[in-house]
């Protein structure tokens, strides 16, 4: 299946009403989308987030042990789940079938667990569309930022980053992984 972000409605998203200088801000578009978002901690460390579906009530749990990078990676990951949803895509059939979605932080290299799971392959790819726009990282790289001023400006992680430069084909996947 090819990803294409346009199926997926999350164009808006990417706007300016939804930066806070470079970084998307998740905060306002939950709000907007109605979902609630809590962070506590959880039990179960190979945790990292998930999405619930109460009839329409949506709500994103996020482990408050993460550090805020990885907070916010799990946060546009359970949005992706929830674009994912609304069209009908991957993610539709499980919420419907048990209102929500667990997702287990992979101790593997991402390279083999992002292969595991295409509703997962999905959301991360939702996410990265949210944190680290194309036109965004395009920008930055012109402007001659480095990966590691991009990361902070985007509130991303280094290795999401890096992921994302290897996607969008800026990176060779060899460099992320040594």
């Amino acid at each position: 299946m090819t990803f294409n972000a346009a199926d997926y409605d999350i164009q808006r998203y990417r706007a300016a009403k939804y930066r806070t200088g470079k970084a998307t801000d998740l905060v306002a578009i939950c709000d907007d989308l109605g979902v609630e978002v809590y962070v506590q901690e959880f039990t179960d460390n190979k945790l990292s987030g998930l999405i619930e579906k109460k009839g329409n009530i949506w709500s994103i749990f996020v482990d408050a042990k993460d550090p805020l990078v990885r907070q916010r990676f799990t946060i546009a990951h359970e949005l992706g789940h929830y674009f994912s949803y609304m069209a009908g895509k991957l993610s539709k059939e499980p919420l419907d079938h048990t209102g929500e979605l667990e997702d287990r932080a992979y101790l593997t290299r991402p390279s083999e667990a992002t292969v595991h799971d295409p509703i997962e392959t999905e959301a991360n790819k939702i996410a990265a569309e949210l944190l680290m726009p194309e036109d965004v990282i395009t920008a930055m790289m012109e402007l001659g930022d480095t990966t590691d001023e991009m990361a902070e400006k985007l509130g991303v992680s280094a290795s999401a980053l890096g992921f994302r430069l290897q996607y969008l084909g800026h990176l060779p996947l060899e460099s992320i992984l040594s």
